[in-house]
Order: C-alpha cells, then sequence, then structure tokens
C-alpha cells in the first residue's frame, strides 16, 4: 500500500520551497469573499432604491448579521479543539475501518454541535419553504406526482426546486410511524456525517491510502457542516458521496460482485437524482472515476442502475426533463428573477469558498499532478456547469453542498507541518459565522 500511494501521490516538498504560493492563495481566496461582500451590499442597496429585493442579507451568504453567543457555542469548539489536537495522532495511526467509523463520528459532533449552538436541530426543516410543509396537503401520494409539474407553484419554495423524491421519502418515513422533523433530522444527520467516511474510500481507491489520511481531518472538521445537519441537501450530498465510494468498490470487485456494486451505485445515483437536479453535474465524477479504473461493466451496471430508477419514476409519472422545465421556468420567474447573474456567476464561487474554508485554497497551493488530478477536475469541471446553469443564483453555501467534498480534498496536498493551523483556520471559520452571521440552516 505504502508503494502504490507514493506513486499515485507525490511527495511533500521542502520547507525550501516558496511561501508565495500558499500566502498568494490565502489572499486571492480573502479577496474574493471580501469583494463579493462589498458589491454584493452595493447591489442589495441600488436593487432597494428600486424596490427590488434581493434577500440576501449577509453577501455572499445567504442569511443576516446578528451576533449571537448562547452558552452552546461552547460545543463547538470543545469538539473543534479535541479533534485539532488529536488530529495528527488519528488520521495516521488508526486502523482504516476504524478510521472511517471515527471521521462519522465526529462528523457527527461537529455538524451537531454547530447546529446547537444557535439550537437550529430540526427548527429549520420545520419553517414553512421547506419540505415538511407539503405533507399535510398530500393527499394521494401517486397523485402528487403525477401531477407534480403541473401544479408546482403550489408547494412550498424548497419543494418547487427540486424533484419530488424527498417529499415521497417523508411521506413513505410518516407511513411507517417516523413522520415529524425528529425522523427527518436524523436520516439527514446520518447521511451528511457519513460523507467524509464516503470520500474517503474514494480518495484511497484512487491515489492511495496516504492522501486519504491526510484529507481525513479537513473532511471531518469543514465548515460546510454548518449546513450539513439542518437542510435536506446534507441528505442528497451523502446519496451522492455514497454512490461515488460504492462505484469505486465496483471497480475493484471481482466481476459478479462488481456488477451487483455497480448497479447499487447507479441506484444511489438515480436516487440522488430524483432528490436534486444539482446531481446530474456531479456525474463528471462518476466518469473519472470509471476512466482511472478503465470500468467498463461496472460503469455499464451503474448505467441500468440509473435508468432503472429514471424509468420507475417515469412509470409512477414524473418524468425528470418535464420537472426540471417546470422548475425552472418557476425558479425564473420568482427571486431569481431579482438576481442579477452578473453578480452571482461569481459571488456563488465566493460563497462556495467560505463553506470550504481556506484549507482549500492552501491545498491548491501545494497541488501536485497526482492520480487524484481526475476527481478533482470532474468536480471542478462539474462545479463550473453547475454555476454558469445560472440554476442557483445565491444560497449555494447549502445548495452546492454534494461538491464540497470532492474539491475540499485538495487539503490532503497540504503539508503535515501546517496541519494544525490549517485545520484551526477552517474551525474558527465555521464557529465565526455561526457566531455573527444568522444562518436559517
Amino acid at each position: 500500500m505504502d508503494q502504490i500511494a507514493t506513486a499515485a501521490f507525490p511527495k511533500e516538498r521542502s520547507w525550501g520551497w516558496s511561501l508565495l504560493a500558499p500566502l498568494g492563495a490565502l489572499v486571492i481566496w480573502g479577496a474574493l469573499i471580501a469583494a463579493a461582500h462589498l458589491s454584493g451590499s452595493g447591489l442589495a442597496a441600488e436593487l432597494r432604491e428600486r424596490g427590488v429585493n434581493m434577500k440576501l442579507g449577509a453577501p455572499p451568504l445567504f442569511g443576516r448579521f446578528e451576533v449571537s453567543l448562547p452558552w452552546q457555542v461552547v460545543l463547538p469548539v470543545i469538539v473543534a479543539g479535541v479533534s485539532i489536537a488529536f488530529a495528527a495522532r488519528v488520521a495516521h495511526t488508526l486502523s482504516w475501518s476504524r478510521l472511517l467509523l471515527t471521521s462519522f463520528v465526529i462528523s457527527l459532533a461537529w455538524g451537531v454541535s454547530l447546529a446547537l449552538a444557535d439550537g437550529t436541530l430540526v427548527a429549520p426543516l420545520e419553517a414553512r419553504p421547506d419540505y415538511l410543509a407539503a405533507l399535510p396537503r398530500i393527499g394521494d401520494i401517486g397523485n402528487f406526482v403525477q401531477t407534480f409539474g403541473e401544479r408546482l407553484a403550489q408547494w412550498p419554495v424548497h419543494v418547487e426546486g427540486h424533484p419530488p423524491g424527498m417529499v415521497v421519502m417523508l411521506w413513505g418515513l410518516a407511513r411507517v410511524g417516523l413522520g415529524g422533523p425528529g425522523p427527518a433530522a436524523a436520516v439527514i444527520i446520518a447521511a451528511g456525517s457519513s460523507i467524509a467516511a464516503a470520500t474517503l474510500i474514494t480518495v484511497r481507491s484512487i491515489a492511495g491510502e496516504e492522501p486519504a489520511r491526510r484529507a481525513a481531518p479537513f473532511l471531518v472538521l469543514a465548515p460546510f457542516a454548518l449546513w450539513l445537519a439542518t437542510s435536506a441537501d446534507g441528505l442528497f450530498a451523502g446519496v451522492i458521496a455514497w454512490s461515488i465510494a460504492v462505484f469505486v468498490l465496483a471497480c475493484e470487485a471481482t466481476t459478479k460482485k462488481g456488477i451487483a456494486l455497480g448497479a447499487i451505485a447507479g441506484l444511489l445515483f438515480g436516487c440522488a437524482l430524483f432528490f436534486t437536479y444539482g446531481a446530474a453535474p456531479l456525474g463528471l465524477v462518476l466518469v473519472s472515476v470509471a476512466i482511472v479504473k478503465r470500468a467498463v461493466v461496472p460503469s455499464i451496471a451503474a448505467g441500468a442502475g440509473v435508468l432503472a430508477v429514471a424509468l420507475a419514476w417515469a412509470a409512477a409519472g414524473f418524468w425528470w426533463f418535464d420537472g426540471l422545465a417546470a422548475t425552472l421556468a418557476r425558479y425564473g420567474s420568482g427571486v431569481a428573477s431579482n438576481r442579477p447573474m452578473s453578480y452571482f456567476v461569481w459571488a456563488n464561487l465566493a460563497a462556495f469558498a467560505l463553506a470550504l474554508g481556506p484549507a482549500a485554497a492552501l491545498g491548491a497551493a501545494f497541488f501536485r499532478r497526482s492520480r487524484l488530478s481526475w476527481v478533482l477536475g470532474a468536480a471542478a469541471a462539474s462545479l463550473l456547469l453547475a454555476d454558469l446553469s445560472g440554476f442557483s443564483k445565491g444560497e449555494v453555501e447549502r445548495i452546492w453542498l454534494p461538491f464540497a467534498p470532492w474539491i475540499l480534498i485538495l487539503a490532503a496536498f497540504i503539508p503535515r507541518r501546517l496541519l494544525v493551523p490549517a485545520l484551526a483556520g477552517q474551525a474558527l471559520l465555521a464557529i465565526a459565522l455561526q457566531t455573527f452571521v444568522s444562518l436559517p440552516w
């Protein structure tokens, strides 16, 4: 394994390497966010004078500036402090299986502690624009699916912006006695907390165990955890991450097992497509894995799995492309009409940069060509597609959660000597955002 890791992931450079690149990357990261804030604040004021509300109170983030210092803020401080203190030892000495389990546990503690810092663990799910608000108005679930696109305007905002998969899942939970925000939050938190483990499995398969272990602390203690435990996008991100991880395992398995795992990966990705239209661009990451692994049979099986899900939904009365067209029409006539593309096409990237934290920029400065380049390139291309589509103008710190782990694996390139300060920067940013910005999720 060490030989494979060395071949797939170059050794870090010596102390003699110039500090100009990492410092420059951090300056660019900060400058992008500052420019987006200043420009967004000016744009919002200008639009307000015309009677237009851009609904972006803390540009480039969706929220408003408000200091909140309840005693619960000590929870993420404790989780971060303990995690940073033991990060190097845990990441590099635990067995692989224990590392995956530990990544899940710490991700869970980090996301929940951040959410509890302002008491929003289930509150966002109970909000009027969210999915649960649609359930009391659903009579026959079959009729809901069949008429979803035609009756889109009558549903809450988040339902309008997505395929019907999330509502159908919540309806199913309610039917088996698990209705309400509590079970919904449990499913979302479990899926979101497992993203780090799924991503590590993929990184290890593509580039070796060393870069996976180096990326682990950053995937766990990420600022985007602010939105993982309190929005359905955490669930979407988890399903997509596991579809890619299972596909990687399919590529390494025997033919018979590879077909089965490939089909499961396809089924998972197919389900993700009917949770969020934003899953589609991330199909490029699956393609990149298939290219690196030269996996023909698992790819065919995965394609069959995706097709099976699409056909099942079509048989139930919902065609994905019709739903997308209806959603785009609604989005274009709603708040998006008050959000200029000329600003959001780059301000979106600033909001996403905040969700990733400075570690992504620092990792980019130390980036060297490796087998991870395929996955990183595919993730960057999918992110660019999502950005240029104009489908998301603002709120991408939440909406783009499925892209986040695949860009943050850049942190694997950060030298070990910078592990503690880089992790501290990530944690401090997350806690600062939770403290000084009132986030609706």
